[in-house]
C-alpha cells in the first residue's frame, strides 16, 4: 500500500523551530539516495520493526510562499517465514524497492549517550539537568537527537566507541587482538559502565514524561550494526548483561544469520535474563522480525491511529 503526504515543512513547528528551503532540498536529496532509504517507522519507537519505506521525495510549493517535502510511502505486506535453531521470523519487504535501510551509527574513538533534549525539559534545561545527572565527575560524552514530537517517549541511545565493537566484532570472529588493543578496550568499557550506571541512576529521576519504561539501544558498529536494547535497566544489568561473554556469543549467532541474510543490522532485546533477537534489517531492502515483534508493531500502529 502507498502513501502520499507532506512530511515537513517551512512553517514553524511545535517546537518553534523552521525549516529552511535549503534543508527541505537536502532532506529531498537524501531521500531520493540511490544507495539507501528512510524507513517507515512507529512513533519514532526504535524496538519496533519498519512498517514501510520511503520510496520518493519531492519539493513543493504551499501556500502564503511555504514550501514542504512531498513523500511517497509503501507500507509493507507480509512476504514470507522462516526458521533459524528454535526461533521462527516473519519476512517484510517493499514490493518495487530494493534499497537497503539508512542505519543509526557513530563511527568514534570514545563512546558517547546520545538523549533528546524534550526528554530532559528541553534544550535550556538539559545541559543543567545533565550536570545535575554526573555532579562534578569526569564523564562520557553526551550529544542529542531531536525526534519531532512535543514531548516524546524516553530514550536513551548509546553509541560504542570503535575499539569496544571491533574487539567484541573480532572475538565472535575467533580472531585474535594484541594485548595493547585489549587493554584499551578494557579500559574503555569500564569507563562505559561507569558512565551509563550513573546515568541510569539520574534519568529516570529527571526524565520527562516520567513513569514510562525508558529503553537503553546500545549501538555497535561493524560489517553491519548490532543493536541491544533493554528496558529500564538497573546499573547491575547494564554490567551483567552487557558484558563481552554475552554480546560476543550474540555476534556469534548474527553471523550465522548474515550468511543467509546479508544484514544492515540486528537488534537483540534483552528479555528475562537473556537477549533475543527482535528483528533485522537486510542488504535487499527487507525486514525480519520475530512474531512477538511483529505483534508490538501491530499493537503500536492501532494505539497511534486509535489516537
Amino acid at each position: 500500500m502507498k502513501l502520499k503526504s507532506i512530511g515537513a515543512t517551512t512553517r514553524v513547528d511545535r517546537h518553534g523551530m523552521r525549516m529552511t528551503k535549503e534543508v527541505l532540498e537536502s532532506m529531498v536529496t537524501q531521500i531520493n539516495s540511490p544507495k539507501e532509504a528512510l524507513p517507515v517507522g512507529v512513533e519514532h519507537d526504535l524496538i519496533i520493526p519498519p512498517i514501510g519505506k520511503i520510496l520518493t521525495a519531492t519539493l513543493v510549493q504551499l501556500d502564503e510562499g511555504e514550501h514542504g517535502v512531498e513523500i511517497v510511502q509503501e507500507i509493507f505486506e507480509k512476504t514470507g517465514t522462516f526458521s533459524f535453531e528454535t526461533e521462527n521470523f516473519v519476512i517484510t519487504k517493499s514490493e518495487e524497492d530494493n534499497r537497503p535501510f539508512k542505519i543509526i551509527d557513530n563511527d568514534t574513538d570514545q563512546s558517547c549517550i546520545s538523549v533528546d533534549p524534550m526528554n530532559l525539559g528541553g534544550y535550556k534545561k538539559c545541559k543543567s539537568a545533565l550536570n545535575e545527572i554526573f555532579g562534578q565527575k569526569e564523564h562520557i560524552e553526551i550529544v542529542t537527537h531531536l525526534r519531532k514530537a512535543f514531548i516524546p517517549d524516553p530514550e536513551v541511545i548509546i553509541h560504542l566507541g570503535k575499539f569496544i565493537a571491533a574487539g567484541w566484532f573480532a572475538k565472535s570472529i575467533g580472531k585474535a587482538i594484541t594485548k595493547d588493543v585489549t587493554g584499551k578496550i578494557s579500559k574503555d568499557i569500564a569507563s562505559l559502565y561507569d558512565s551509563t550506571k550513573a546515568f541510569v541512576k539520574g534519568f529516570a529521576i529527571k526524565c520527562v514524561p516520567s513513569g514510562k519504561e525508558i529503553p537503553y539501544i546500545f549501538i555497535v558498529p561493524g560489517p553491519f550494526v548490532a543493536e541491544f536494547t533493554i528496558m529500564s535497566p538497573t546499573p547491575e544489568q547494564i554490567v551483567n548483561f552487557l558484558n563481552e561473554e554475552q554480546v560476543v556469543k550474540c555476534l556469534t549467532k548474527a553471523h550465522n544469520l548474515n550468511k543467509t541474510f546479508p544484514l544492515t543490522k540486528i537488534q537483540f532485546l534483552f528479555q528475562g535474563v537473556e537477549w533475543m533477537i527482535n528483528y533485522m534489517t537486510c542488504n535487499d531492502g527487507s525486514v525480519i522480525g520475530t512474531k512477538e515483534a511483529f505483534s508490538r508493531q501491530n499493537a503500536k500502529v492501532t494505539t497511534m491511529m486509535k489516537k
